[in-house]
C-alpha cells in the first residue's frame, strides 16, 4: 500500500515539475512578444506604463513558478 502512496506523489510531483516547466517556456515567450510589442509603440509615457506592468506582471509569474519549482523539489 505504501509502495503506490510513494509512486502516486513520485508521479504528481512529476507532472507538477513539468507543468512549472511549461509555466517557464509560456513567461520566456509572453516576455519575448511583449518587448517585441513595447518596441514598436513609441517611447511615451503610455508606452512606459505598459512596460511597467508587463515587467511587473512577469515578476509576478516568476514568482510563482519559482515558488512552484521550490515546493516540488522540497518534496
Amino acid at each position: 500500500m505504501k509502495v503506490n502512496t510513494t509512486k502516486q506523489k513520485v508521479q504528481s510531483s512529476l507532472i507538477q515539475h513539468h507543468q512549472a516547466k511549461r509555466g517557464e517556456t509560456y513567461l520566456v515567450s509572453h516576455l519575448t512578444i511583449s518587448l517585441q510589442t513595447i518596441r514598436k509603440v513609441e517611447t511615451t509615457s503610455v508606452a512606459n506604463d505598459i512596460a511597467f506592468k508587463m515587467i511587473r506582471n512577469v515578476k509576478q509569474m516568476t514568482i510563482g513558478i519559482q515558488s512552484a519549482l521550490g515546493s516540488i523539489e522540497s518534496f
